[in-house]
């Protein structure tokens, strides 16, 4: 798949799994799915979202995954911008390589797949 498909089809299940539309309504989600970790979405600019699960260590709250990823609403499209957890940052603005943004959309595509699959539901 080619990022340009790929792009179109994050933007498509973000906007399925209700987030484009939520964060019209209040910058800020965390949405509980016991037994998995909680996930939080913030909503940083415009067009710039962030998707995280934290959990606990040593007192500290762990990203694990932490990503955020650009919404284009007007051209359908969202590519993921940056990556975190406890071992690595990657992001593609410090690193325009292309094989870093196919990989992290790729990603990202496999994470909101998993969302999905394990029910995470906005409270409307």
């Amino acid at each position: 798949m080619n990022n340009k498909t790929l792009e179109k089809t994050l933007f498509e299940k973000i906007k399925k799994l209700g987030i484009i539309d939520a964060l019209k309504e209040k910058p800020y989600l965390k949405i509980e799915n016991p037994p998995f970790l909680p996930l939080s979405i913030e909503k940083l600019y415009e067009n710039r979202i962030v998707l995280a699960h934290y959990f606990e260590m040593n007192g500290d709250l762990v990203p694990d995954p932490d990503m955020e990823v650009e919404i284009d609403e007007k051209n359908e499209k969202a590519k993921a911008l940056t990556f975190q957890n406890m071992y690595i940052y990657q992001s593609v603005e410090d690193n325009p390589d292309q094989k870093l943004q196919t990989d992290l959309n790729l990603f990202l595509l496999e994470w909101l797949k998993n969302i999905e699959n394990q029910k995470y539901k906005i409270k409307k």
